[in-house]
């Protein structure tokens, strides 16, 4: 048994594993949406787990945007609950990753709770769940890159992403990345173009660098495959594919894509695509913020994979898609939390 649970996140990631194995169910834990997750969804959650008697084997926090550590900082900070329900922890923080780019530009302040959803804080959050990890045996303080493998409780993990040139281009940009003007064309929902109009448009890709450090991995489990790409840079993604040796003529088989940044335009291109063989996508947001999921990232899937089926954790999509569409492109729209794989 393997289930994918994307959890109501807001704009954020939330997503939970679950498999079993030796009369046991494990659960592996990726990020934590905005802090609001933590006390909506998160907490329950989590209780279920502790009242069956399990635990969450593996957490990854993919990288230090709120969007995906604000539920991670509640959870440590909520008193009230033990966090010996976490066994293992991958976090890549700044000081570790400054161990490798170590002209990282000092950041020392920590932050409240009531600003982490402001998009401006991540950095000082990352810090923030960094001291706080330091009180915990489960972070082992190791940077996790391309190349790492883990098995675990029968199951694998292959990490491929960050990768060595994107923490070194890390540099000086840990602050707030985008200009004023990019805030506010991102936010500009482009759900009234035609697809055969999207998918001609010329890509450019994300330039966060913040983003390109996220921790992205593919998850195997008794025969079924599932590709999690955090908010990476498909062309980092592309490299680590190819490095493991896979290619058009020898695409990587997976059962489910969680598609990276929120299905954000500048983050899956047709390179990428051309080395995936799947036709299930997952896009965790509710479309509150920044224009996502942008319809030209689901265009570009769309056509590229015919037939799709895209899984939303909130129903945004019928605003997004006209029956015609639906119908001309031969694709299927759902609305679900939790997935068998």
């Amino acid at each position: 048994m393997l289930k994918l649970r994307t959890i109501e996140a807001f704009d954020g990631d939330c997503i939970l594993i679950s498999f079993s194995n030796n009369n046991r169910t494990h659960n592996i834990l990726i990020d934590g949406g905005i802090n609001r997750t933590y006390v909506k969804s998160l907490r329950n959650i989590l209780n279920e787990i502790k009242v069956k008697g399990n635990f969450i084997d593996l957490l990854i926090v993919t990288h230090i945007h709120d969007d995906h550590i604000g539920g991670i900082i509640e959870f440590y900070r909520d008193i009230n609950f033990d966090k010996n329900i976490v066994k293992k922890v991958w976090f890549n923080s700044k000081a570790l990753l400054g161990e490798i780019a170590n002209d990282l530009e000092d950041c020392t302040d920590e932050i409240s709770l009531s600003v982490i959803d402001n998009n401006k804080m991540g950095i000082r959050s990352g810090n923030t769940l960094e001291r706080i990890l330091k009180q915990h045996d489960s972070w082992q303080e190791i940077v996790i890159q391309f190349g790492e493998e883990l098995e675990i409780e029968g199951a694998k993990i292959t990490v491929i992403n960050p990768r060595l040139e994107g923490i070194k281009a890390l540099k000086k940009v840990m602050r707030v990345e985008e200009d004023e003007s990019a805030l506010k064309s991102a936010k500009e929902k482009d759900y009234h173009e035609k697809i055969a109009d999207l998918i001609i448009r010329d890509f450019n890709e994300d330039k966060s660098d913040t983003n390109r450090t996220s921790i992205a991995f593919i998850f195997e489990c008794a025969n079924k495959k599932v590709l999690l790409l955090g908010d990476a840079w498909p062309s980092d993604i592309v490299s680590s594919l190819e490095n493991l040796g896979y290619s058009k003529e020898n695409k990587l088989r997976v059962d489910y894509v969680k598609i990276s940044h929120h299905a954000s335009k500048k983050n899956t291109n047709n390179e990428l695509l051309d080395l995936l063989d799947c036709q299930n996508f997952i896009i965790s947001t509710d479309g509150s913020k920044h224009g996502l999921p942008n319809k030209e990232a689901l265009a570009r899937i769309i056509v590229g994979k015919n037939p799709v089926n895209l899984y939303f954790n909130y129903d945004i999509y019928k605003s997004i898609f006209t029956a015609e569409e639906i119908q001309t492109y031969n694709f299927q729209c759902f609305e679900m939390k939790e997935i068998e794989v």
